[in-house]
């Protein structure tokens, strides 16, 4: 029920401040990722803050997306093809992201894939783009 709520009414989990410029943590993707976590970690049992990885995720999320928009660093529904036809058993990831975390497939790429192809991409931007400490702090 706090999913259908907090997308309906569009609720804040938090802000996250980045150079004055604050940035908004909906409260829909916050349950959504603590949801899958929770369900996970259900059926793979370890001692773990569950409050902190899902904030540590966001708050990752959020910066990576913020390099992304100010670089034009977007995951394409191609490149995420094209990452999806490299993995030899798909049909066994399907099975795990509704089996491990208790989500959709659709919602695995986007809470899981994307954030680690988006990664990758703005790695590579900053290595081939910024060669000394100085700019890449100045990048971010």
């Amino acid at each position: 029920m706090g999913i259908f709520f907090s997308k309906i009414y569009n609720l804040k989990a938090g802000t996250i401040e980045d150079n004055g410029i604050k940035i908004s943590v909906f409260l829909e993707e916050y349950l959504v990722y603590k949801d899958s976590l929770k369900n996970y970690l259900e059926k793979n049992p370890e001692e773990t803050n569950i409050e902190e990885i899902v904030w540590d995720r966001i708050i990752k999320n959020v910066w990576l997306e913020n390099i992304a928009q100010k670089n034009n660093l977007l995951v394409t529904k191609e490149e995420l093809n094209k990452y999806l036809i490299n993995i030899e058993n798909i049909d066994d990831l399907k099975k795990s992201s509704k089996e491990e975390f208790g989500i959709s497939f659709n919602k695995y790429e986007k809470l899981v894939l994307k954030p680690f192809i988006l990664e990758y991409k703005i790695y590579n931007h900053l290595l081939n783009n910024y060669n000394d400490i100085e700019n890449v702090t100045k990048a971010q």
